[in-house]
């Protein structure tokens, strides 16, 4: 069977959690990344991919169709064994995986948001603080809900990492999400996907505000 393939613009955005996934599983894969400045390419392809409900990031395995960041997290998560060990545990992370869109949310809010004002951008800071101060407490060991990681971990771990390329102060206070995230991207599959020059420069797309 070919690679799996995963498609987004050329950002980190609703996709990086999947590439960080997929890196870390050491798995095969392949990208298609379109142009956020110059959309026309995607949109004459889109009615073409035969997906069901079509939009970035989509994900191809086989002939399997996906669209939607968390339902190709999830999959992949199952596919790769990043998922729980029963029902119960994967309640927990199904909680966990829509707690991190709260903190992907309210970021996206303001990098989007073109005319936002320094007051704009203090009030999500201490906002985002009290959002991680709650995962902060929530660690359960190396990871998330343990010592083994999980598909969430791979989301929350890029939004660390893209709130410390805005202002890492914002994790000073918080020790636990900040060796939670060290520790990761020290591991030699990311060190050499970060090395690769395969992860992208920016987080957000040109129109944003705050592109990190």
């Amino acid at each position: 069977m070919a690679p799996l393939t995963i498609a987004y613009w050329d950002i980190r955005g609703l996709s990086e959690s999947l590439r960080l996934l997929l890196e870390y599983a050491g798995a095969e894969y392949n990208e298609n990344r379109y142009d956020g400045a110059d959309k026309s390419v995607w949109f004459a392809e889109k009615p073409t991919l035969g997906l069901d409900f079509a939009n970035l990031p989509y994900m191809i395995d086989g002939d399997l169709k996906l669209t939607e960041s968390n339902a190709i997290l999830r999959y992949l998560g199952r596919k790769f064994g990043f998922n729980g060990a029963d029902d119960k545990e994967e309640a927990i992370l199904d909680m966990l995986t829509d707690s991190i869109m709260d903190i992907r949310n309210g970021f996206v809010r303001l990098c989007y948001n073109g005319s936002h004002t320094e007051e704009d951008a203090a009030a999500t800071k201490e906002a985002q603080k009290a959002r991680f101060a709650k995962f902060e407490s929530f660690l359960k060991g190396k990871y998330l809900t343990g010592d083994s990681i999980k598909y969430p971990d791979f989301h929350l771990l890029e939004m660390i990492d893209q709130h410390m390329k805005w202002d890492a102060s914002i994790f000073d206070e918080l020790p636990g999400l900040k060796a939670y995230h060290d520790n990761f991207f020290a591991q030699e599959s990311i060190q050499k996907y970060i090395a690769s020059g395969k992860r992208p420069q920016y987080c957000n797309n040109p129109a944003a505000k705050i592109r990190n």
